[in-house]
């Protein structure tokens, strides 16, 4: 996520950066429904009134004031609407359309999606410099037919996986060293032994469970992540604990406005 968001911010204008919401993980085309919405509001990609129509039943604010068709669901029309909606945004200026966190997706997107990859050359001649898609996610965690889709697009030469393995110990060895830690410690090599088998090299566990090893007064790095956390919050305010209770517990956009109104 840190990685896409920063890809977003240096290209200057030209990707869209969508984070999919847990909450629609259930919700049929609610995933689909959010990407529209959003992308749609801020490029308005010139698309055919049929395209409009179609899409307007999952995102009719998006496309108003344009009626949205009242003929019953067919996937591979929905499908067909989204390609050459997908086709056009190349055209509104977008280069790269980022899908972040599709896992959350629910079935019904994730088939959507995956109509994007298996017809990607026909989306690449609809508009000339049709936008690639990027989508992370994490892995197994994603429908059959996205999986499917995938392959299908490697193996003619489409599309590339790219796979962000955990850390190794002499990942989290250098992980450590870049972070300045390594000459704090007596023995690098064995704080990152320890930390790998604490997080399974996960990078994050791995930064947390350090900076605490390194504080003052926290020396050996035998407490777990749960530990940290705990350790953390008690040095903050009775506000600020209530507040991260709240967080704990909500969606997982955890907004700014939402705060305020839990806080009085």
């Amino acid at each position: 996520t840190r990685l896409l968001r920063q890809l977003a911010a240096m290209a200057e204008g030209r990707v869209e950066y969508v984070a999919l919401h847990v909450a629609l993980e259930h919700e049929p085309y609610g995933a689909l429904a959010q990407l529209l919405h959003e992308v749609q509001a801020r490029r308005r990609p010139r698309i055919g009134v049929a395209e409009q129509v179609e899409l307007a039943r999952l995102a009719p604010l998006a496309f108003a004031p344009v009626k949205a068709s009242e003929a019953a669901l067919s996937a591979p029309r929905l499908h067909a609407a989204l390609r050459h909606w997908f086709a056009r945004l190349g055209d509104a200026g977008v280069r790269v359309l980022v899908l972040d966190d599709v896992q959350y997706a629910d079935a019904a997107s994730q088939a959507a999606f995956a109509s994007l990859l298996t017809n990607a050359s026909e989306a690449a001649e609809a508009a000339e410099g049709a936008p690639a898609l990027l989508m992370a996610h994490r892995s197994a965690e994603v429908e059959v037919v996205l999986e499917e889709a995938v392959a299908q697009a490697q193996a003619q030469q489409q599309a590339q996986r790219v796979e962000l393995p955990r850390l190794t110990p002499a990942g989290v060895q250098a992980l450590l060293a870049a972070m300045d830690a390594a000459p704090r410690t007596g023995e690098p090599g064995a704080l990152a032994q320890h930390l790998h088998k604490r997080t399974a090299g996960n990078p994050l566990f791995v930064i947390q469970l350090a900076r605490q090893a390194l504080e003052p007064g926290e020396a050996d790095a035998t407490a777990d992540l749960q530990a940290v956390l705990h350790s953390r919050l008690e040095g903050c305010s009775t506000a600020a604990q209530q507040l991260a209770a709240v967080a704990a517990v909500a969606p997982e956009r955890f907004t700014v406005e939402l705060a305020a109104v839990v806080s009085g």
